[in-house]
């Protein structure tokens, strides 16, 4: 789990969201004054190490700007440290009936509130296009992507985004003395505590990530001449026959461009300017060549072979192969005779 550590980061914390609301209602705020208030940056930390472990597993460059988010971080920790100053009783009353209204009195205090969910809101956005970004481009670095694609329940980021934009307007028409709601303050507590908790689940889900090692902008590279994007197809190629890997499950764009000792960014232009395929499509030719090779060459069932290449049924082989075949056929690749027993083996 190249996560871990923020997952184990984020264990850590959660705890300390609910910490006032706990004092609150079970009467324990008197007793530990100087405990009130001093977590309330915490949610916002929280988002930060979710944002670093899901960068962590989607991306394979390293974060350059950790010390943006541990900025972010002390920047509200700071924020708070005038609350803390106030002495034990100020902080007790004001905890034990949250203020409603009175903006000009209680400005500071719903300023620090909106914030906090602002930054969270962010965060919250920056993660849910890093996962559909990751999707969209999974075909470009991994051949079955139905190993490495992120669940359905993964994508549920978005209610991070819900939670966070819903405890603005609470704090905003609580401010304005819309409601009259003394547990407001509690609530978005709560909403923090509830969204973190199944997202850390979902973090803590054991399957296969694949950090891309390349950026949307790599794809569109034309810096390279004709004469490098040749000489990396055919390292790569090399690769692929030394090693096999037209039968290797899993396959990832990295692992290809390491065997062959070429950057994972030179391979992905190579194989779009060159062969206008990208690297999903590109390992099908090899992985539909070895098919038609089985095919020919034994009476192999092609559900047999579906499952050995990674297709998924015999029905996506079949319907793929029809089209390599022809393809391949219209270009004078296969004699007559081939193509007749392809075309029979699939009927």
């Amino acid at each position: 789990m190249p996560h871990a550590s923020n997952v184990l980061f984020a264990i850590l914390l959660l705890p300390f969201v609910m910490l006032d609301e706990i004092l609150r209602f079970s009467g324990l705020l008197p007793e530990f004054p100087f405990l009130i208030g001093v977590f309330q940056f915490i949610p916002v930390l929280l988002a930060a190490q979710v944002y670093l472990a899901m960068h962590n597993m989607l991306i394979e460059k390293p974060v350059h700007n950790k010390w943006v988010h541990k900025a972010i971080a002390t920047f509200f920790f700071v924020a708070q440290v005038p609350f803390l100053l106030f002495s034990d009783e100020a902080k007790v009353a004001l905890f034990s009936n949250p203020p409603m209204g009175a903006i000009a009195d209680n400005w500071p205090f719903y300023v620090y509130y909106m914030f906090i969910n602002f930054a969270i809101l962010i965060y919250a956005l920056k993660i849910d296009d890093m996962v559909k970004e990751y999707d969209f481009h999974l075909s470009d670095q991994v051949v079955d992507i139905t190993q490495y694609e992120l669940p359905e329940t993964m994508k549920l980021f978005s209610g991070l985004v819900s939670i966070s934009f819903g405890a603005i307007l609470l704090v905003i028409v609580t401010a304005l003395n819309l409601i009259q709601f003394s547990y407001w303050q509690g609530i978005i507590s709560l909403l923090h505590f509830g969204i973190f908790y199944v997202i850390i689940l979902l973090l803590l889900q054991r399957r296969r990530y694949s950090p891309c090692p390349i950026d949307a902008e790599d794809l569109s590279d034309r810096t390279y001449s004709e004469e490098e994007m040749r000489l990396t197809l055919a390292k790569a190629e090399r690769a692929i026959i030394r090693n096999k890997l037209y039968k290797a499950l899993g396959l990832r764009l990295r692992t290809l461009a390491d065997l062959a000792e070429i950057e994972p960014k030179d391979l992905a232009v190579a194989t779009r300017s060159i062969l206008n395929r990208n690297f999903r499509a590109y390992m099908y030719h090899y992985r539909l060549e070895y098919a038609k090779k089985i095919i020919l060459r034994s009476d192999i069932k092609i559900s047999a072979i579906a499952k050995r290449l990674g297709f998924t049924s015999e029905k996506v082989l079949s319907e793929m192969f029809v089209k390599y075949v022809q393809n391949m056929a219209s270009d004078d690749a296969l004699s007559q005779e081939e193509h007749d027993r392809l075309m029979h083996r699939k009927n």
